[in-house]
């Protein structure tokens, strides 16, 4: 190449391939290659090729923003250089720019005449690192049958989970599961236990499989307290001792326990007073902690009304104990206008405190004062009508005519 070059110095293609020669050469040291591609670029038309090599010496030292720079000097002289696309795609990749990576290779895959499968799949992993869920998705399901990788569910099964499309999801996570089950990362587990919360097939114990999976991620996920969301769903299956269980790991786990936590360990609690009496003044001690906190927050008032009243073998007591929670949650239920969503409740607590002002204060007023705000709730009530009906006398205070 040095004849060639004393024969005719303005080669640029001469030059370029004095560049290739000295980046095979020596590849700690390109400063000699680059120095030839600067002189392709002064006599070759299109200098796309020269910066695009020159790109890639800077690459191969780690110098990635010259890199980059070259590369998109290569696109500024020829825009349709599809190399650098590429090139551009996998750099960004290699320092976890995926939105920049996952165009430019949408850009690279569109200028290839006949681009691979191999080539397509990596595009749709990139817009899968990107967050591109939807065009991750149409890309993959096109060529997943070419596609030998059972890491091909995990991005169909993410994606599809992202996109809210909960069926989809289990189907891909639930084969990778099949196919690859060592492959199976933590994350995917919260996934699938998650898509099974949401699932609209009524044919499966949805609760069941979402705990089953979450108690599979839960010990190893330290971004998420997994073992709240656990504890909930113990609940809506009854298994009280394991909202206890759920709740008391989650907080070893992360050294904390949300308002959220102490709620679902003060219900399991009080429904655990059906067999043991003494757990409904243990879960008005929890209900405390949650009031702590939140001191408006209804469910923990009504369930504090309850928990005191059936926690008090003594009637009196349980009298002096409840009544105040229960007009507590009456005023605020009205209060927040909705009366109408603790209906069932909201009734329960209105005979109870018309029972309590009629026989153990003598309040007569007061008591049909609860009474009528019962039978406006609810019209058709048999027991506000049989006290109304017996009433001597109904003068209700503004308080009543108001609601």
């Amino acid at each position: 190449m040095d004849k060639a070059l004393k024969r005719d110095k303005t080669n640029g293609r001469i030059w370029i391939s004095m560049g290739d020669a000295r980046a095979l050469a020596d590849a700690g040291n390109g400063g000699p290659a680059v120095t030839a591609y600067e002189y392709a670029q002064e006599y070759l038309p299109d200098a796309s090729v020269p910066k695009h090599r020159i790109g890639n010496v800077y690459w191969a030292g780690k110098n990635y923003n010259l890199a980059v720079d070259f590369f998109k000097a290569a696109l500024t002289a020829d825009s349709l250089y599809a190399p650098s696309y590429l090139q551009l795609a996998e750099l960004y990749f290699k320092v976890n720019r995926f939105k920049e990576a996952a165009a430019n290779m949408e850009l690279y895959v569109r200028l290839t005449e006949n681009p691979t499968t191999d080539l397509k799949y990596r595009s749709a992993q990139f817009d899968f690192l990107a967050k591109n869920f939807e065009q991750a998705v149409s890309k993959l399901e096109q060529i997943k049958n070419g596609v030998e990788t059972p890491v091909k569910y995990r991005i169909l099964g993410r994606s599809y989970f992202n996109l809210e499309k909960y069926e989809q999801a289990l189907l891909n996570l639930n084969t990778l599961q099949t196919e690859a089950p060592d492959k199976v990362e933590g994350i995917e587990y919260k996934m699938i236990g998650r898509a099974y919360q949401n699932s609209t097939d009524t044919t499966i114990a949805k609760d069941s499989l979402a705990l089953m999976y979450l108690a599979k991620a839960a010990p190893t996920d330290t971004t998420e307290n997994l073992y709240s969301e656990m504890a909930e769903i113990s609940y809506r299956l009854k298994k009280y001792e394991d909202v206890v269980k759920y709740v008391e790991t989650g907080q070893k786990q992360f050294d904390k326990t949300s308002v959220k936590d102490k709620f679902w360990l003060a219900m399991a609690a009080y429904k655990m007073g059906a067999k043991d009496s003494t757990m409904y003044l243990k879960a008005d001690s929890a209900f405390i902690a949650v009031q702590e906190t939140n001191p408006n927050h209804l469910p923990t008032i009504l369930y504090r009304a309850k928990a005191n009243y059936y926690g008090h073998a003594d009637r009196d007591t349980a009298y002096v104990k409840s009544i105040p929670f229960y007009e507590q949650f009456v005023e605020m239920a009205y209060a927040n206008k909705e009366e109408t969503k603790y209906k069932y409740d909201m009734k329960v607590a209105l005979k109870y405190l018309y029972s309590y002002y009629i026989s153990v204060k003598n309040d007569e007023q007061k008591a049909l004062d609860y009474a009528l705000k019962g039978a406006v709730l609810e019209p058709n009530d048999p027991d506000f009508k049989k006290i109304l009906a017996g009433a001597k006398k109904v003068v209700p205070t503004s308080a009543s005519k108001s609601q």
